[in-house]
């Protein structure tokens, strides 16, 4: 007979499921943006960024606070999330091409990976948070994001490897 398990199972929660199909939803997104012909559909790739960084404010002002408030090492997973989505980020701010578009689909690809893997931010949420109400009526609450244009020009392709660089995601600057 096996042993019993003494720890509590961690609850379904219906935020992080919809959590996680976001995240299919926005990779799909990406896909969608690079057409067969390497040519980047700016209209696609402007949806894309609106829904992935209203997500990500999902997540860091919003899951990760609470969990950081019931669980104290939760800010170790807040400030990861931070460090990560500034790289996302940095990533949304030029007018796309094919050659950012790459960097941002493995960004984003780890960046879910980690987010979901057994002991990740949406277990730990899940397990300490849950569905809990006041949590859900705070991500409805959220205003819809105003992004600026898109930027480009000297120095912001070097400004985006810095950013990367100090998110540890390159090796280079």
């Amino acid at each position: 007979m096996a042993p019993v398990s003494r720890r509590k199972p961690i609850p379904r929660s219906l935020l992080v499921t919809r959590m996680v199909c976001e995240h299919v939803e926005i990779q799909a997104m990406l896909d969608a943006c690079l057409s067969q012909t390497g040519s980047v559909n700016v209209g696609f790739f402007e949806q894309f960024r609106v829904r992935t960084l209203r997500h990500m404010s999902v997540e860091e002002t919003v899951l990760a606070a609470a969990l950081e408030a019931r669980l104290p090492e939760g800010a170790r997973f807040r400030n990861a999330l931070a460090k990560d989505h500034a790289a996302i980020v940095a990533l949304c701010v030029p007018t796309p091409n094919p050659e950012w578009l790459e960097d941002l689909r493995g960004q984003l690809a780890f960046h879910n990976r980690e987010e979901e893997a057994e002991g990740g931010f949406y277990q730990l949420y899940a397990r300490y948070v849950c569905d809990d109400p006041a949590v859900l009526a705070a991500v409805q609450a959220l205003r819809p994001l105003m992004l600026p244009p898109f930027r480009d020009g000297p120095g912001v392709a070097d400004a985006i490897r810095d950013i990367l660089y100090a998110a540890g995601i390159t090796r280079k600057r």
